[in-house]
């Protein structure tokens, strides 16, 4: 009896705390019901953001945390916990977060009154999706609406959670502040700056390689910027350049391979973010094996292209 006793007061406890970041999956009736839009909270591109510089911040300094944006309600938007983040901070931010939105109160402030009023705590306490209040979160406020919650988890304490909190929740309150406020600014004149946005960049070339021309023209003298859209299992012909070409990986892997035959075990991953020196005259082919790689190459033209085989395109 007692080990059953003890059971259901570990299970309890349990059930407790996970609440504070998730609710019990719907059952049936519950899952074929209406389903209501979430409530009123920042857009997820924006918290997806906020809390990756959140992290960044506390990141800085060396420390793992847990950012987390919930909406009016307490329900997560968006979070994203730190490679090597204890995942406890998880649970932790979602009763700063849940606590700074009721209260409508930075938790840190609602921790300082908590140890001046008992009864204040007990309530907090009391409430299992915010439980005792830690610094690390704030209200979002914009025109005097609270539209969520943003919280940091993974400090020491909750008053070294704050500052990487704050940097989160400076970057949403400048851009609904904004957009608020009906700014729009101003165009840049065409003379000093030109710019084409990306749903108007234009594709051409064979299935499985494409390629967008974005300043000047590689057979003409002068520099020029071509993005290429690698498919995953396309691929070059063994081929050399000229001059040297410079790309960089925006998204997905680029393979490449000095080889001189086409043998797939000769590719070698290149992940995003990565910048790549084809150099003159040095044999390489490259494309794309599993995913989907999207690439700018830059470099000075006119450049010539040899094909190892020349019946065949590089």
């Amino acid at each position: 009896m007692r080990h059953y006793l003890l059971w259901a007061i570990a299970l309890g406890f349990a059930s407790s705390a996970a609440a504070q970041t998730f609710r019990p999956a719907p059952d049936d009736d519950e899952g074929g019901a209406p389903r209501p839009p979430r409530a009123v909270g920042i857009p997820s591109a924006l918290a997806v953001e906020a809390a990756q510089v959140s992290n960044a911040a506390c990141r800085a300094v060396g420390l793992k945390t847990t950012a987390l944006i919930v909406d009016s309600v307490g329900a997560p938007i968006a979070m994203i916990s730190d490679d090597e983040a204890a995942q406890l901070t998880q649970r932790l931010a979602s009763g700063k977060a849940v606590t700074a939105v009721k209260l409508r109160m930075s938790s840190l402030d609602a921790r300082k009154k908590g140890e001046t009023d008992a009864a204040f705590k007990a309530r907090l306490v009391a409430d299992p999706t915010m439980g005792p209040p830690r610094g690390g979160a704030f209200p979002i406020i914009i025109g005097g609406k609270t539209l969520g919650a943003i919280a940091v988890s993974g400090a020491p304490t909750g008053a070294e959670d704050e500052p990487c909190a704050k940097v989160g929740l400076a970057l949403i309150t400048g851009r609904l502040q904004a957009v608020s406020a009906g700014a729009k600014p101003a165009k840049p004149g065409a003379e000093a700056i030109s710019f084409v946005l990306p749903e108007d960049i234009r594709f051409d070339g064979t299935p499985g390689e494409t390629r967008a021309k974005l300043y000047g023209d590689p057979e003409k003298p002068g520099p020029y910027a071509i993005l290429y859209k690698w498919e995953p299992g396309h691929h070059s012909k063994p081929h050399s350049h000229s001059i040297d070409r410079l790309g960089y990986v925006i998204s997905g892997t680029w393979w490449m391979s000095d080889a001189r035959a086409e043998d797939s075990n000769t590719l070698y991953p290149v992940p995003a973010g990565s910048f790549v020196t084809h150099k003159a005259g040095q044999v390489h082919w490259d494309g794309a094996v599993d995913s989907t790689a999207l690439v700018l190459v830059t470099g000075m033209g006119p450049i010539n292209t040899a094909r190892l085989s020349p019946e065949t395109k590089p």
